[in-house]
This record gives structure tokens, sequence and C-alpha cells, in this order.
């Protein structure tokens, strides 16, 4: 959320912007996934369902990235930018000020919280269409898809712990 408006004011082409974006969130992302894999806090998916997600959420971002390549989509996201962003600050302040009790419900980082069957609530439809969404909205542009993944996973009733 700081990287983008700081590039934005630096004029930096929205394409440019996006991709360098991308790569620090996703020089970011990995450590993390690394370290919850270690720290066994990653929900117990079967293989084929975590397989499944990744290659969902890597087909409709590279869709995403690739609509954000055209002429007219670039044209239009140097003048969208700001409003995007303005949009997901909006979308996360109503999430830390006024979804008070699902932060009050925040998880502890001993692993007592986890779902035992976070499966069920995974291939339900309505978060495979999200996950598939925030996936294609990561690739058309990015910020706030971390905070986007958490909601959905929270309204699943997976903890944050678990989601994040």
């Amino acid at each position: 959320m700081i990287t983008v408006p700081t590039l934005l004011n630096l004029g930096i082409p929205p394409a440019m912007l996006l991709g360098t974006n991308k790569s620090i969130s996703t020089v970011g992302s990995l450590p993390a996934v690394i370290r919850y894999a270690k720290a066994g806090l990653l929900p117990s998916l079967t293989p084929r369902l975590w397989i499944s997600l990744i290659a969902l959420s890597l087909v409709l971002a590279s869709l995403g990235a690739i609509l954000s390549q055209h002429e007219a989509v670039l044209t239009r996201l140097g003048i969208a930018i700001p409003f995007l962003l303005l949009g997901v600050m909006a979308f996360m302040l109503k999430r830390w000020f006024w979804d008070e009790k699902q932060k009050k419900a925040a998880a502890t980082l001993d692993g007592a919280d986890l779902d035992p069957y976070p499966e069920r609530k995974i291939k339900d439809p309505r978060a495979i269409a999200g996950i598939g969404a925030v996936a294609f909205y990561d690739g058309l542009f990015g910020p706030g898809t971390g905070t986007f993944f958490l909601n959905i996973f929270e309204s699943l009733g997976i903890k944050t712990i678990t989601a994040n």
C-alpha cells in the first residue's frame, strides 16, 4: 500500500509500477509461506486440493497480468490506480476498525485454533469463486490481496493465523 503510491508519484509507468509491486510482494510472501509451513500452521489440505488451488490462482493471476499489459488497460490504469488504492484502503480501514469482533477473535501462534476440517470450507463454490477473483485481481493490480484472502478465509470460519 506504500509502494504503489510512491512509485506513482515518481512518475513510474503503470506496467513497471505493477511489476515492481508484484516482485516485492512475491519476495515478501515466500518466506512467510515457508515459515508457516515449518510451524505447521498451514491448513491440512490434500495435495490434490493444494495443487488445484495453486493452479486456479496461477491461471487467473496470469490472465489478470496479461490483461493489465494491454494498451487500453494501461492507459486507463494510470488514471484508475489512485481510485483503486482508495478503494483498497477503505476496505482495509473497514476491516480494521469496524470488524472489531473478528479482530478480537484473532488466533495465536500455538496452532490450537487450527480448523480440523478446512477442506470442506475451502471446497465451497463461494470460496473457490472468491479465491479465483482475488487471484485475478492480484494479477491485474495487486495491492490488498492478502487482506482480501484473509477476509475470504475468515468468512469461512478459518481463523486468522490459519488463513494468514
